[in-house]
């Protein structure tokens, strides 16, 4: 998904809580040749929670795939952290 977006982005930021699930987006990433001129940053995520300067930074945010695996307390969180790190008027 990320190599689709990408293009159309001036900032792009990937979390996972799957390191290998990062690995390969880094690798397709790569691949694109960035041609691109777009800022890519790759996090991992240990825990439900986005860092902590990401406070209102976001116009979208989307998730593919994630919160199946996660519990219901879980996938909450990740919830309010997505709240948090959108803009006002982001989606």
């Amino acid at each position: 998904v990320a190599v689709r977006v990408i293009p159309s982005c001036s900032e792009f930021h990937c979390a996972d809580i799957s390191s290998e699930m990062l690995r390969k987006a880094k690798q397709k990433v790569k691949e694109m040749n960035s041609e691109a001129e777009c800022k890519i940053a790759f996090d991992y995520l240990e825990s439900a929670q986005l860092p902590d300067d990401c406070s209102e930074t976001f116009d979208f945010i989307y998730s593919f795939d994630c919160f199946p695996h996660c519990d219901t307390h879980t996938i909450f969180k990740y919830l309010k952290e997505i709240r948090r790190a959108l803009k006002s008027d982001g989606k």
